[in-house]
């Protein structure tokens, strides 16, 4: 992530910057583009050199790594995380035992959804990103991507694969990295080869708990409660925190949550109660409710400001677009829902039209995106797709035809993708799933295959959030692509600006 110099701060950013209160809560929207993550980073700072440690969260793994290199440049305690790396840290310092109804489904455990899919749907399922166990003989996707979209996977019923039991049923086996093994072997765990895991005995766990407590994953008694997983049960949270001795509490300093509209409204009513229990306990927000990728997992403005009872002194609103040209503003103009954030003010700075570009196959997209970018110098690129299948068709073909360039991408079924992704330099172009893309930008973007984009005509005002995000992204050069069917037009198509518009330039390969 870039930070800019002093110079380079407006007048409303340094606003936020010199007026906002260093205690309680404070709300900072903003639409795409007017810096709000910057501000982020300027608040933790500002806080961090009056000696109040500060975690600035935000939701997904990406976005993390792509910031992570300013929080480490600023002198202080001062740490970038996922919330769901840092509240279950948080919560076990409590060492609240969590009771065994919270989790009771073992399928909810799983990283694995099963899709009960007949086999002449294969092709169908195969295009939503989905992989085959051969062990199971079913069609599978990650959890979050199934969460993420339900809509999507409805006709495939979830399927709970039978549980074979095995002989040694006495084994618990234990989350750990490679680097634990010594530690791990000390502590009196075993290995497994086949399973690739160390083990205890269940007599070990009963006798020395707290010894096996950080390797043991969902099996942790000190874990958060949760509904199902990743959703965490946040009425019980407070209640079981209440009841804390004020000397069990742990002060959490100040938190900076970015992207803040993506977290369910009971996270802020949590935040707002448990803080007042600490000597700091301050939460800035930095929210724009018409970047929502997720429906049904969000929060409006109106909600972040009742929960966490924000008074009207202590809200700042952010309106200049820093990030993109005047063509891709009025481009992602074209998209905004209406939505209080707001969209920012048109810039000036000149640009060329975004392109929709009609090509006979994918193939052709990916030699429309070579000699693209062989007519350029080195940039830093994004290419945004909707599945799995696209990203790995892209990686594979693009590493081929651009030598010159990093070719990076980040996939949710492997989240250790996401730490060696590289930002903020020339020559890298990084691919990645629609879901992933809030909050980064990238000099020119590429949004291939519309046509396989999941799309529902009912709901029109998510497509608008989604395309809104996407086309924000970009800096200098905003490019969409199709694969056109000469009888059938994809119904994308007739929801994005017309050619009498002005808005984009059509062209036809």
């Amino acid at each position: 992530m870039r930070m800019p110099n002093a110079r380079q701060i407006s007048e409303e950013q340094q606003d936020v910057f010199e007026d906002a209160p260093i205690t309680g809560n404070v709300l900072v929207t903003g639409p795409p583009g007017t810096g709000k993550t910057v501000i982020a980073f300027l608040r933790a700072q500002a806080l961090s050199k009056k000696s109040t440690p500060v975690t600035v969260l935000m939701y997904n793994r990406v976005l993390r790594r792509y910031t992570e290199n300013v929080a480490k440049d600023i002198q202080g305690e001062v740490t970038s995380k996922t919330m769901h790396s840092w509240l279950p840290d948080w919560w076990k310092k409590h060492r609240i035992v969590r009771e065994e109804n919270t989790i009771t489904d073992l399928e909810q455990k799983s990283q694995k959804v099963y899709l009960n899919s007949p086999y002449s749907e294969k092709d169908e399922v195969k295009a939503t990103g989905a992989l085959w166990d051969r062990k199971q003989g079913k069609w599978y996707i990650s959890r979050d991507t199934y969460e993420a979209d339900l809509t999507k996977f409805a006709k495939w019923p979830e399927f709970t694969p039978i549980q074979q039991k095995k002989n040694n049923v006495d084994r618990v086996y234990l989350k750990s990295t490679f680097e634990e093994r010594h530690e791990l072997k000390e502590a009196g765990a075993r290995y497994e080869p086949t399973e690739k895991k160390w083990w205890v005995t269940q007599e070990q766990l009963n006798s020395f708990p707290d010894k096996f407590e950080k390797w043991l994953g969902f099996g942790c008694k000190y874990d958060p409660p949760e509904i199902k997983k990743w959703q965490y049960d946040w009425e019980t949270m407070l209640d079981q925190y209440l009841e804390l001795p004020d000397k069990d509490v742990f002060d959490w300093g100040h938190l900076i949550i970015d992207e803040a509209q993506d977290f369910s409204p009971d996270m802020f009513k949590f935040l707002r109660s448990v803080g007042r229990c600490m000597d700091n306990g301050g939460v800035t927000i930095l929210a724009d409710e018409n970047q929502r990728l997720y429906e049904g997992q969000n929060s409006s403005l109106d909600e972040i400001r009742r929960n966490l009872k924000v008074k009207q002194e202590q809200e700042f609103k952010l309106t200049i677009n820093f990030r993109n040209t005047r063509p891709i503003a009025l481009m992602a103009k074209h998209f905004y829902v209406g939505l209080p954030s707001g969209i920012p003010d048109i810039p000036e700075k000149t640009g060329g039209r975004p392109k929709l570009v009609a090509t006979q196959d994918q193939l052709s997209q990916v030699n429309f995106i070579k000699n693209f970018l062989q007519l350029r110098g080195a940039q830093e690129v994004g290419i945004i797709v909707d599945s799995e299948i696209d990203k790995d068709f892209y990686l594979d073909k693009l590493r081929s035809a651009l030598p010159n360039y990093r070719v990076q991408h980040y996939s949710s079924s492997d989240p250790k993708t996401s730490e060696s992704l590289i930002f903020d330099t020339q020559g890298i172009i990084t691919i990645l799933n629609r879901r992933s893309c809030k909050g980064l930008e990238f000099d020119t973007v590429f949004i291939p295959d519309l046509q396989n984009f999941s799309f529902n005509d009912t709901d029109l005002i998510t497509f608008n959030m989604n395309m809104y995000v996407m086309c924000s992204r970009a800096r200098s050069e905003l490019v969409l692509m199709y694969v056109k069917d000469e009888f059938i037009q994809a119904p994308i198509l007739k929801h994005l600006p017309t050619e009498a518009s002005g808005l984009m330039e059509y062209r036809d390969l």
